[in-house]
């Protein structure tokens, strides 16, 4: 690629001796697709003023990549720029070619002052003992061996530094670029929500007593982490043959992490250990109470002891006079932060404020119920509690059903709520930024076993002496009044915005997809670009979340499923199929009077065909991404360290074609949990879809969420769509099997 960008080779071999440095250095035409595996290290020679590369590591995730192929801007070819030639992978000696801009080496990898581009991957694994020094070539103002020299000499002290200090730098920029700089409210935009099967209590005891229990277990979990205790997750690595570690890093941080609103974007607080995390708030009636789990004279308290001060919680009325100050954090994050500012003015809301932020979690304890105007059944026996269906308590666990109803009984900020409602209605909402799903939906699932599993407690109750929970007494200026005002009214408006509706699809499983030998979420993501395509007669830039946690400080990166090869097969389903005919008109360009008849007749062999060409294409692309080879983090570290630099922005960035492929008009994720769940989120762009699924063994759960304000979108007549998809999909495959 001329001008800027990578070159790969197969076999390639160095335009200098790599004996001259004491190595020896080979190299194999294995056959395989060279991909950029690099991360890059920059030492300023003070010999020759020139830049010299250092391979640190041969495995990256979303580390920034220097160059990516897939840039082409006129700026990098005017940019001056070393070329040298790196080994990618001990194993198979690949090299690749690389072009280099000295603004790019110099400010987004300093060997001693800038953030490095990648902790090596688990507490396990060190980086390599040496660390291959590679000269470029175009060394003017001194002799090789100097330079060799200098390169060298330098080498253990990088090693050093790296081993300390090696973070990705890039998960700064992604956590800002993906979360701390969005100005948009948390609830729905950002939020997660998940529903689990609803509690049968017989009374208010019975409640405390699972709420008591619930919490005792999430405090021997936070034990837990405080002492590094867990066991370190592994999956199959890409041979297939051996384990490969996960980075355990979201895990440790999710209840020590607290997300503060700022007027220039959010910044995520590092909570200290000896401070926080020894009380829990509790909501309720839009109230908030200081709950100490820990006695000043002695250690934790008795569960009987929690379950007493909940009792006391539960007890209270609700006063309409109380100011829904928890309301305030459903506001778009820059107006947030600069009530936050009004309220610190007060010495006792600075106190509240920094109770809500250091404490463990926020128990909602919601005394009412959403209203049947919040369900959307597909079929009538959609129900998940009593005349609640499955959008209910979604829409419950999501906003709370606005200011009207319980949206102002939480505090969003906060990575943790668990909701409990007065019919059992049992669930979570999470800040998403410390945290992908499965970190923290796979402890609130296993901690709600253990407690579903515990007998019933003995009614020899001891009377606790314990202080009362402190309740959070609010000082309120005319301009906080006015900001709770301001908030209910945009939070109201978006909640009604808000489309729900979910498909629970039993006709068949993940098993049946399996028998097929197609990974089940290959196949959804395929279902999901045909339904998009058979309801609009287009496909749109897909958002799948694809964790890379094999990385350390790994979260995602983005698996992008729309593909020529999804496109001809959308096409060759949807012969004969007269919704998709009239979307495709209505999303045709055409020049009006212009007649074009354009049919192509598709065998089913032929569908079968291209399908499986769809099959292998996103089967490449999710692997590709969970191994660290996806294109949008190596995109956005390249705009950040353009910044950074303070050079202009590449072009690519703000080209048309940029802005269009990352408008995400379907924003997908696999959510699956270990028991029935309804889990979901909002859409990412106001014309666009989020679709959370759960694969499980007797079915599929999908929740699609879009906004009544854009007239295309409609969530139910894409479920509705899907479910028929799923259907045809399913009757292709049975019609190859016969053939």
């Amino acid at each position: 690629m001329d001008g800027g960008g990578i070159v790969l080779e197969r076999g390639a071999q160095s335009q200098f001796h790599p004996g001259d440095l004491g190595e020896t250095q080979r190299t194999f035409d294995t056959g395989m697709e060279t991909r950029p595996r690099m991360i890059y290290a920059e030492l300023d020679c003070e010999h020759c003023n020139e830049y010299h590369t250092l391979n640190t590591s041969y495995v990256s995730a979303n580390a920034l990549h220097v160059l990516h192929a897939f840039i082409n801007s006129p700026q990098f070819a005017e940019l001056r720029a070393n070329t040298v030639d790196l080994p990618i992978c001990p194993a198979t000696q690949l090299v690749v070619s690389v072009l280099i801009p000295r603004w790019v080496a110099k400010k987004v990898v300093s060997s001693s002052t800038s953030k490095t581009l990648l902790e090596q991957q688990t507490k396990r694994r060190d980086l390599p003992k040496v660390i291959k020094t590679i000269v470029v070539l175009n060394a003017k103002s001194c002799s090789r061996d100097q330079c060799t020299n200098a390169s060298l000499e330098s080498t253990k002290d990088l090693r050093e530094v790296a081993q300390k200090e090696l973070r990705l730098a890039a998960t700064d920029w992604w956590l800002n670029d993906m979360y701390l700089s969005v100005p948009l409210a948390l609830p729905i935009n950002s939020n997660p929500g998940l529903a689990a099967r609803p509690k049968a209590f017989s009374n208010q005891k019975e409640a405390a007593v699972f709420l008591a229990r619930f919490l005792t277990e999430l405090l021997n979990y936070q034990e837990v982490l405080d002492r590094s205790g867990l066991e370190i997750e592994q999956v199959k690595s890409k041979d297939g043959k051996t384990m490969q570690p996960l980075c355990m890093a979201q895990h440790y941080q999710m209840y020590r992490i607290y997300r503060r609103p700022g007027l220039n974007g959010d910044e995520q607080v590092i909570l200290d250990r000896t401070v926080s995390g020894n009380h829990i708030i509790v909501a309720h009636h839009n109230q908030f109470y200081s709950v100490p789990v820990r006695a000043p004279d002695r250690g934790r308290i008795t569960e009987d002891e929690l379950v007493q001060q909940i009792l006391k919680i539960m007890g209270t009325k609700a006063d309409p006079r109380t100011p829904p100050v928890g309301i305030l954090t459903t506001m778009k994050r820059p107006a947030w932060a600069k009530a936050r500012e009004e309220l610190l003015k007060h010495e006792q809301n600075r106190h509240n404020l920094e109770l809500l932020e250091r404490c463990l979690c926020v128990v909602c304890i919601d005394d009412d119920v959403l209203p049947a105007t919040f369900n959307n059944p597909l079929k009538k026996e959609d129900r998940w509690i009593g005349d609640r269906d499955y959008a209910n308590v979604l829409h419950h666990v999501l906003h709370g059903g606005g200011s009207r109803h319980l949206g102002a009984n939480r505090w969003f900020d906060k990575t943790f709520h668990a909701i409990l409602g007065k019919d059992g209605m049992w669930g979570m909402n999470y800040e998403h930024s410390a945290g992908e799903g499965p970190a923290i939906f796979i402890t609130f699932e296993e901690l709600t076993e253990k407690v579903d599993a515990m007998s019933p407690p003995e009614e020899n109750t001891v009377p606790s002496h314990l202080p009362a929970p402190e309740k959070l007494e609010w000082h309120l200026s005319e301009q906080s009044l006015s900001d709770i005002r301001d908030a209910m009214i945009s939070f109201d408006a978006l909640v009604e915005d808000l489309d729900l509706c979910i498909l629970w699809f039993q006709e068949y499983s993940k098993d049946f997809v399996k028998s097929h030998k197609i990974s089940p979420d290959v196949y959804i993501q395929l279902a999901l670009q045909f339904t998009h395509f058979r309801l609009h007669g287009n496909l749109v830039a897909t958002y799948e979340s694809a964790g890379i946690r094999r990385f350390a400080l790994g979260r995602v990166d983005c698996i992008r499923a729309a593909s020529p090869e999804v496109l001809a097969w959308a096409k060759a389903m949807c012969q004969g199929d007269p919704e998709s005919q009239t979307a495709s008109q209505q999303n045709s360009t055409q020049d009006e009077g212009t007649k074009r008849v354009q049919f192509t007749i598709y065998s089913q062999e032929r569908i079968k065909e291209l399908f499986d060409l769809a099959v292998q294409r996103q089967t490449k692309e999710m692997n590709d991404n969970i191994n660290g080879y996806g294109i949008d983090n190596h995109l956005m570290g390249l705009r950040y360290a353009a910044q950074e630099a303070g050079e202009p922005i590449p072009d690519i960035f703000t080209d048309q074609a940029y802005r269009i492929v990352n408008h995400f008009a379907l924003s997908t994720s696999q959510v699956t949990s270990k028991n029935e769940a309804i889990i979901g989120y909002g859409p990412v762009v106001p014309d666009g879809y989020g679709c959370a699924y759960n694969m499980r063994h007797n079915g599929f759960i999908f929740s699609v969420s879009a906004f009544h304000s854009d007239g295309r979108t409609n969530a139910t007549r894409f479920a509705q769509t899907l479910e028929q998809t799923l259907r045809d999909m399913a009757n292709m495959l049975n019609r190859s099997n016969q053939r």
